[in-house]
């Protein structure tokens, strides 16, 4: 039997459908640190995409929005929000660690990585010069509008050698 053009475009649909379908299962995602801010009770989730700790070499760091003021909902950032205030910027990757650093933070490097002994990434960073992994960024903000001036950005973590809450506070 002779397939038409028609036919074998259909064939070549359904195999690539069920070839990104299992990717995307073999891959796993783990949330990172949280960025929030004083406007209101939204976060934004940064999460690495892995396969056994090894990044996702296309899109190893995802940042999404949790909408409390909706319940919680999962959003994606728009196109301005990943450019201009809560994207990221991938510096490198390699077989077991992504380096990156925040539009919102964009002098501080953070790294994703797994530790040893451990199969769920976090993401290390200097937080007032101690190796610590990173928890939560706070942005404050003041005045009205769209694009509010950002008055301090503070970084929570937890240092490697002591495990103790560490914790800074960039001002702007």
């Amino acid at each position: 039997m002779k397939l038409g053009i028609f036919d074998r475009i259909g064939i070549v649909k359904t195999s690539l459908s069920i070839l990104l379908f299992s990717t995307v299962l073999l891959a796993e995602s783990s949330p990172l640190f949280t960025l929030e801010r004083s406007t209101n009770t939204n976060q934004v989730v940064y999460e690495m995409i892995h396969e056994g700790c090894v990044p996702n070499p296309k899109t190893p760091i995802h940042p999404y929005w949790v909408m409390n003021t909706k319940k919680g909902t999962r959003e994606e950032l728009t196109g301005i929000e990943k450019r201009r205030a809560y994207g990221v910027k991938i510096l490198s990757t390699a077989k077991d660690k992504v380096v990156f650093s925040l539009k919102a933070v964009s002098k501080k490097s953070l790294t994703g990585k797994c530790l040893p002994g451990e199969s769920n990434p976090v993401a290390v960073t200097l937080i007032q010069g101690k190796e610590s992994i990173l928890k939560t960024v706070y942005v404050k903000t003041e005045g009205p509008g769209i694009i509010p001036r950002v008055v301090s950005i503070t970084l929570s973590g937890i240092d490697l050698s002591t495990q103790q809450k560490v914790q800074e506070i960039i001002e702007n």
